[in-house]
Formats: structure tokens, sequence, C-alpha cells
């Protein structure tokens, strides 16, 4: 690799601008830090009965690992997190509890306390987060 001032060369023939790879990986890192969750309705074959438009994409995930919570803390963000009905009360107390220190996601986190309502009111029915 032989570098001319912000170029390199790369397989002795293409130069590559050392500004475009700092901006194209400041792109990357934004994008990984604004990982969300698509968040479903499913039933117990694994069916989708409602999914949320948009992923959950929170201000601050790092508020999830707050000890306070009694499920988000669980919440994978790289992996597949299930909550099922024995889980829903303290999962929507939890998201209500997040709102008040998350205010600029109310109404996603809004959608998500309608969907686990929703989801309370049946069996055998699950609210699911699909982590990226």
């Amino acid at each position: 690799m032989i570098s001319y001032g912000d170029e390199f060369l790369v397989q002795s023939s293409t130069f590559i601008n050392l500004k475009v790879l700092q901006v194209f990986c400041n792109l990357l890192i934004e994008k990984f830090n604004q990982m969300g969750w698509t968040v479903k309705i499913e039933d117990e074959n694994g069916n989708a009965k409602r999914t949320m438009t948009g992923e959950l994409i929170l201000s601050d995930d790092e508020v999830l690992s707050n000890e306070n919570f009694r499920l988000l803390k669980y919440l994978d963000p790289q992996g597949d997190t299930t909550f099922n009905s024995f889980m829903f009360e303290d999962l929507i107390k939890d998201f209500i509890e997040l709102k008040k220190l998350l205010p600029a996601d109310e109404e996603q986190i809004d959608t998500v306390i309608e969907y686990a309502k929703a989801c309370n009111d049946d069996i055998h029915i699950y609210l699911k987060f699909y982590g990226d």
C-alpha cells in the first residue's frame, strides 16, 4: 500500500480517498448506534398478527440497562426477545417508565404499549422484538 496524502493505493491501481472512507465509516457507526427492533405480535406458530410500522429505535438505548426495569433490561439489541402473557403487565410498566425517561420517543413507546395491551387480552400470543 502506497500513501499519497489523502489517498492510498489499493491492489496496485485503485486509489481510495481517505476522507470518503472516513465518511463511509462514520455512517456505518451511526447506523450501528441506531439499531432498533422490529416489533411483532405473533401467535403460537410464529405467524405475525401485527407488525409495527418501522423499527423501534430509541434515542438512548443505554437506558435499557437500568436495573429498575423488570424486563426491558433483557431486551437484546442484536438478537430476538419474546415476551409472553405472564410478562405483559411488567412489560407495560417498564415501557411507561421508559416513556418518562425518553420523552422524545413517546410515540414509538405508546405503540409498543398498545401492542402489549393487545397481547394481554389473548392467550398463546407473544410480543416479539427482532434485533438487528
